[in-house]
C-alpha cells in the first residue's frame, strides 16, 4: 500500500516503529537475535502504550476491518486514556 499511496508511505517512512502482525516478527527477529524470545502483538502494544505516557508517542493503526479497529480504539481509550491515536 505504501508503494501506491504517498500519504501512507509518509506515515511508514516517518514512523519510529512499523511492526508486522503475527509470526513474521519472531521469524525475522530470531535470525538477527537468536536469543530473542517471542513477543506477542498485545504485549508489545501494552508496553508501547505505557511508554507513550511519558514519551508522548503517537500511534497509527492499519489493517483488519473498521469494526475491529473501532473496538480496539474503544478499549485503548478506556485502559490508556493518554494514548494519542493519529490514524
Amino acid at each position: 500500500m505504501a508503494h501506491d499511496d504517498p500519504q501512507y508511505y509518509k506515515v511508514q517512512a516517518e514512523s519510529l516503529l512499523s511492526v508486522p502482525d503475527g509470526k513474521p516478527l519472531s521469524v525475522i527477529g530470531r535470525k538477527k537475535f537468536p536469543q530473542m524470545n517471542r513477543v506477542t502483538g498485545p504485549d508489545l502494544m501494552r508496553r508501547l502504550f505505557e511508554e507513550s505516557k511519558e514519551k508522548k508517542i503517537r500511534h497509527y493503526f492499519y489493517g483488519t476491518t473498521q469494526e475491529n479497529i473501532n473496538a480496539l480504539l474503544e478499549k485503548i481509550k478506556k485502559e490508556y486514556p493518554w494514548v494519542e491515536v493519529v490514524g
